[in-house]
């Protein structure tokens, strides 16, 4: 199922497609996503291998998923989908709101996780700052003693930096692992500093470990 909604004036409509199992749910998902001008519904599935075709066939500003799905964990589509196309943008949208479920999200790539309560105006919220790169997920995930941690929210690309820092990295090896110039590393790592509030790598190290950013 696939609808076409008029771009505004601002930014272009977000493309997005839906995964879930149950017909009723899915179609009640499409409806809140297709009622928000800054939305377009480029295709929903029920399975596993429909997903996977229709994500290579409209190339999804964002791909919203269930955790279960009839056959296939939801978690093992998304590492397909990030495989096929890394740094794809995934909405988990579940009904399981245990931590573990948020903190697999998370560690497999994901860029949020909300549960299947959530108001449209959260969902449409959630797809905007996933369309822009940002995080959403909760407290619990973004801080080790459960409180919102006050910095702004690290970008899937700042979290991949940070991680090799820890590793003891040079901007130089960084750019190698990711793939890009030493120049957008340094850009990277300019955000992480001033993000985290941090004037050397090793202090932006240990934030990231006390906001539960980093694991040993």
């Amino acid at each position: 199922m696939t609808s076409s909604v008029a771009e505004g004036p601002g930014e272009p409509p977000i493309r997005v497609i839906l995964v879930d199992d149950h017909p009723l749910v899915l179609a009640g998902m499409a409806r809140l996503v297709e009622a928000d001008p800054a939305m377009a519904m480029a295709g929903t599935a029920t399975t596993a291998k429909a997903a996977v075709e229709l994500f290579d066939a409209v190339s999804p500003d964002v791909t919203i998923l269930d955790v279960n799905l009839q056959g296939e964990s939801g978690f093992s589509l998304a590492r397909i989908l990030l495989a096929r196309r890394p740094g794809a943008k995934i909405l988990v949208l579940s009904g399981h709101h245990e931590v573990q479920y948020q903190r697999t999200a998370f560690q497999i790539g994901a860029h949020g996780y909300l549960q299947k309560t959530c108001t449209s105006a959260e969902l449409s919220a959630a797809l905007v700052a996933v369309r822009d790169g940002r995080l959403v997920f909760g407290s619990e995930i973004h801080s080790r003693n459960g409180r919102v941690p006050d910095v702004p929210p690290l970008t899937r690309r700042e979290l991949e930096v940070l991680s090799h820092i820890r590793t003891g990295l040079s901007n130089r090896d960084i750019a190698r692992r990711l793939v890009v110039s030493e120049r957008t590393v340094h850009f990277h790592v300019g955000n992480l500093l001033s993000k985290l509030q941090s004037s050397s790598r090793t202090q932006a190290v240990a934030r990231g470990r006390e906001l539960g950013w980093l694991s040993d």
